[in-house]
Formats: C-alpha cells, sequence, structure tokens
C-alpha cells in the first residue's frame, strides 16, 4: 500500500510505502530534525551540542558524562578512594587506537556479517571468543612487576605489543541480538 504525503519541509507531495514516513528525502529529514531539537551546553565542559527532543542530552561526549556520572564514589568500581584497578585497566584498553583496529580488522575478515544468523550490516559487535577480562588478568600477571595505578603508561605501551589482545583468531563479528545471547550464555 503507498501513501501520499506532503513533505513539512519542501511542500513537495511524494509517495511512500511507509505511513510514518513524514519527509520526502534525508536532507528534509534533516532540517525538520534540526526544527524541533535545540542547543545544550556541556555540563562538563560547557561545549555547545545539539540535541534531539528525544536524547535528552546533557553531555557533548561519552567522556564528559563518564567523567561526570562515573567520577569518584559514583563509579560502581569505587572502593576506598580509589576506583578497582581491573576496572581502569580495562577502559585503558578499549580506548587505545589498537583496540579499534582491531575491531575493523576482526570486521573486515568476516565481511560484516554476523557468524551466528548470517546477517549482513547493521549494529555489529566484535566479540572476544576468550573474554577480555581474561586475557588481561593474564597480561597484569605476566607484568606483575609494574603497578597498574603507578605506570599505567608502561603497562599501556606493553599492551600495544601484546599479542593475546589483538589475536584476530580470537574474534568474531556478531549482531547485537546475537552478542546479546552469546554473552549471556557465557555468564550462566
Amino acid at each position: 500500500m503507498n501513501f501520499n504525503k506532503i513533505c513539512p519541509v519542501c511542500n513537495k507531495i511524494f509517495i511512500t510505502r511507509y505511513e510514518r514516513v513524514k519527509c520526502c528525502s534525508l536532507s528534509c529529514a534533516g532540517k525538520y530534525k534540526e526544527k524541533k531539537g535545540k542547543i545544550i551546553k556541556c555540563l562538563k565542559c560547557g561545549t555547545e551540542v545539539y540535541s534531539f527532543p528525544h536524547e535528552n542530552k546533557k553531555f557533548c561526549s561519552v567522556s564528559c558524562s563518564s567523567i561526570v556520572n562515573n567520577g569518584g564514589d559514583k563509579n560502581g568500581r569505587y572502593i576506598d578512594g580509589r576506583c578497582k584497578i581491573f576496572g581502569t585497566f580495562y577502559s585503558y584498553i578499549r580506548g587505545i587506537k589498537e583496540c579499534t583496529h582491531w575491531r575493523n580488522n576482526i570486521f573486515l575478515r568476516d565481511n560484516f556479517t554476523c557468524k551466528e544468523c548470517n546477517t549482513r550490516g547493521g549494529k555489529l559487535h566484535a566479540h572476544h571468543k576468550r573474554q577480555l577480562k581474561y586475557i588481561i588478568q593474564d597480561f597484569l600477571n605476566e607484568y606483575s612487576e609494574y603497578s597498574p595505578i603507578d605506570d599505567k603508561e608502561i603497562l599501556i605501551k606493553l599492551a600495544i605489543s601484546y599479542a593475546p589482545f589483538w589475536d584476530l583468531n580470537n574474534g568474531e563479528t556478531l549482531c547485537e541480538d546475537c552478542h546479546k545471547l552469546v554473552r549471556h550464555d557465557l555468564r550462566r
């Protein structure tokens, strides 16, 4: 069934197969959303960012949000004036460019296709077959002479050359739904 619609931005008449479509093109849809949104200031750094009504943004980035929301005693890993060492190091590993390269290489190798349901594209995740927390534990045990608090820069440099972190055979591409199922099974 087709629907005749009038674009609220350019007043052009268009035909669509979907009743919920409001605009004739992506550019008009962007302009339509801009009319509804507003500029907000980041609560942490004061940067102005655009926020759509459904987003309810308060911060310009994840890093600003996590500094405010997860800092100090608001962090679930908070113990006696500090965060757990493991969680902090885990965040460092996730934040370095080698992790992004590993993730992208997994997607390229698997042709952006979920290994479980064979869906191509969509919201994909690079899943560690052997959980990253165990690889980090092995790494910290191997380099136990370094303190994750005092020597974090050295440990990050060592992590970049630590092969198990970047082993492509330990990764597979999963869609968001399959990744939830796999992660759930691992935790049972």
